[in-house]
């Protein structure tokens, strides 16, 4: 099922599968007593994301959450985020950036290899990880968008 709540004795949690974004496997756990909110990899804080599912999936799934009040998020790398949603915009900003700037330069004509030298530059500021998980990003969204 894509969504199932389970009763822990006074405790309901929401178990939802999602569509592929950032990966093929995504699942949140939300306790619903407390409004706390386990994403998963669904959220990266202070390491670079990585992309391994759909780019505008995972961008949809943030835009719908972030629209949501959480007491707390959970994520799946990085510290929790106690301040919803504001910690979810630096890895908003870059996937967004991500997104729009490949688009860019696959209308530019720029090949794959050297998207990854210039897309989403200004966003890396502040992550960890960056240097192989950047250009693994490039590269799937890059080959991702140019069928468009």
């Amino acid at each position: 099922e894509a969504e199932t709540e389970l009763d822990l004795g006074g405790r309901r949690l929401r178990l939802r599968a999602h569509e592929p974004a950032h990966s093929s496997t995504d699942l949140t756990v939300e306790d619903l007593k407390t409004r706390v909110l386990f994403a998963g990899d669904l959220l990266f804080r202070e390491r670079l994301p990585v992309l391994d599912g759909s780019l505008i999936a995972w961008l949809e799934w943030m835009e719908s959450t972030m629209a949501k009040l959480f007491s707390i998020v959970i994520p799946g790398h990085g510290p929790a985020d106690s301040d919803w949603p504001e910690g979810a915009y630096p890895q908003y900003e870059y996937l967004a950036a991500l997104l729009t700037e490949t688009r860019q330069a696959i209308a530019d004509g720029l090949f794959l290899d050297d998207a990854g030298t210039v897309v989403a530059k200004s966003e890396l500021s502040g992550w960890q990880l960056t240097e192989r998980a950047h250009r693994v990003n490039v590269s799937r969204a890059y080959r991702a968008l140019e069928w468009e």
